[in-house]
């Protein structure tokens, strides 16, 4: 599983030019940001045969109506830019923001907020996801959005625990 992740401009010659899933992998994807990939099949993802790949609470931009090929992905709870068929999937934009140097937060207002799927039974999200907090839903993504208009240690992406 890849949690919180991010694959930003990313170039492959020929297939996935973030993901390139074969054969039997089956690749998850939980809360991550997708943006600005490109190959020449599957600008996202490129799957081939029984390739079971899952895009789950992601946030997909900056990317080509047909972000991916091949064998399609399951895709739920996510922003995909242009849409996508699947259970809970936003077409909006995903009002993105620079926040300390990185350009992927989410903005006031966006609406991945809160917009996630945290029923998933296998992740304890509460001891590893500070943005699943007292029951709410998690944001889309692979950054999470500050409470309260300010920064804090749980939500400061430059922060280095000891």
């Amino acid at each position: 599983m890849f949690l919180s992740c991010l694959f930003s401009a990313n170039h492959a010659g020929r297939h996935g030019g973030a993901v390139f899933a074969s054969y039997t992998s089956h690749l998850t994807f939980r809360n991550c940001t997708i943006s600005g990939n490109r190959a020449t099949n599957g600008d996202v993802a490129y799957c081939i045969y029984r390739s079971g790949t899952r895009f789950v609470n992601c946030i997909i931009a900056d990317q080509p109506e047909q972000p991916f090929d091949g064998v399609l992905p399951a895709v739920t709870f996510s922003a995909v830019q242009g849409g996508w068929p699947g259970e809970g999937n936003l077409d909006e934009a995903p009002r993105l923001r620079d926040w300390k140097g990185y350009p992927y937060g989410l903005a006031q207002g966006s609406p991945c907020i809160d917009a996630g799927d945290g029923e998933d039974d296998s992740i304890n999200w509460g001891a590893i996801d500070p943005r699943y907090i007292n029951g709410a839903w998690p944001d889309l993504g692979g950054l999470w959005r500050p409470r309260c208009g300010s920064v804090d240690r749980l939500h400061d992406p430059t922060f280095r625990r000891a």
